[in-house]
């Protein structure tokens, strides 16, 4: 019988494998502008994603401007996906991923500026004062 359906076989072993590592992954917290100037509570291992509202385009960009580097861990770089993405110069989210390394008291923040504009203040600033147990 394994014979005659090798591949149907092979399709549901691939697809229950891909379910227990999704299951796998480090559970979090996922934070919007609604999440400013908050205060937040996860627990060392799990990850805390920021979503904002950009427009690369503009010339704006989403930065960290604090981070405790020894309690919270970037992973990767912050992603920009557009709301539409055929549309030239749309707007969309910017998305920062961080872990959370060992237990403490931190606060992130994190600054819409156009990088290259040196002392002028930024034109937004998100906040978050975040707790690890």
């Amino acid at each position: 019988m394994l014979r005659k359906y090798p591949l149907s076989l092979l399709a549901i072993m691939l697809i229950v494998i891909s379910a227990l590592i999704a299951g796998c992954g480090a559970k979090g917290l996922k934070l919007n502008k609604a999440g400013n100037n908050g205060q937040v509570t996860i627990g060392v291992g799990e990850k805390l994603v920021i979503a904002l509202e950009s427009n690369p385009s503009t010339g704006y960009t989403w930065e960290i401007s604090e981070l405790d580097t020894t309690i919270l861990e970037q992973v990767g770089d912050i992603e920009f996906v557009s709301a539409n993405p055929g549309l030239l110069g749309a707007g969309g989210m910017q998305t920062l991923t961080l872990i959370a390394r060992q237990p403490g008291q931190t606060t992130v923040k994190l600054v819409y500026h156009r990088p290259w504009e040196k002392d002028v203040q930024p034109l937004k600033t998100y906040t978050v004062t975040l707790t690890i147990q």
